[in-house]
């Protein structure tokens, strides 16, 4: 439950990879793991070890020598299905060399090792994202709020919307997304998705069709 979240805190303290779904999780802006993912731990009153699973991907936390670790590693492809029913490919984002080697050693030749990208506002020119953010003029970039929803056909009452991972009057409420349109047809979004007090991660998606146009870039800019 959100509330017990809390005491992940200290296992957590030292990350930087997926700080944004970390602290989404645990200062419970993602209420409902169910929609989502889930966490778990070796003890729910003294926490050692812990996982969270988001979507396909997992982060670890605590000591890779804990005795429970081989346990969790061994059923991280389990954990994943049940949270999203697709374990096909399982991201697993290890924040130290201890837990990488962990993870060899029980997956093998079976991991693909991929480096991340970490980027920075302090060069972004808000002068420049202006003239960024204009399209076609048949084309509408629009705040999404409970209006636009209602026009797009969107269920106001899921609770189990992966609007970022939150049922969809809560992102309405407290989230932040864009959509480009075409008379009533969606050509893109962007949303923050999910959002914490630090920060929020963005994702960007596009039909086929319109990629390759600069829509991405104007939603960017507009967002």
């Amino acid at each position: 439950e959100p509330g017990e979240r809390g005491i992940l805190s200290e296992l957590f303290a030292s990350h930087t990879r997926q700080r944004i779904i970390i602290d989404s999780i645990l200062e419970g802006y993602v209420e409902d793991l169910r929609t989502w993912g889930c966490v778990m731990v070796d003890s729910k009153q003294n926490p050692k070890i812990a996982q969270i699973t988001f979507g396909n991907g997992t982060l670890l936390a605590g000591a890779p020598s804990h005795p429970a670790t081989e346990t969790m590693i061994q059923g991280l492809y389990a954990t994943a299905s049940s949270a999203t029913g697709d374990s096909s490919e399982l991201q697993i984002h290890p924040e130290t060399d201890a837990w990488a080697d962990r993870i060899l050693q029980t997956y093998g030749d079976s991991v693909i090792r991929r480096k991340e990208q970490t980027y920075s506002s302090d060069e972004l020119r808000p002068d420049h994202l202006q003239r960024l953010k204009h399209c076609a003029p048949e084309v509408k970039i629009q705040r999404y709020d409970e209006r636009l929803a209602n026009q797009l056909g969107h269920d106001l009452t899921n609770e189990r919307s992966m609007m970022a991972f939150v049922p969809l009057k809560k992102f309405i409420r407290e989230g932040l997304a864009f959509f480009a349109t075409k008379d009533d047809e969606v050509l893109g979004e962007i949303r923050a998705c999910p959002m914490c007090k630090a920060g929020a991660e963005i994702h960007i998606y596009l039909e086929p069709e319109y990629r390759g146009q600069g829509l991405g870039t104007a939603l960017g800019a507009a967002f």
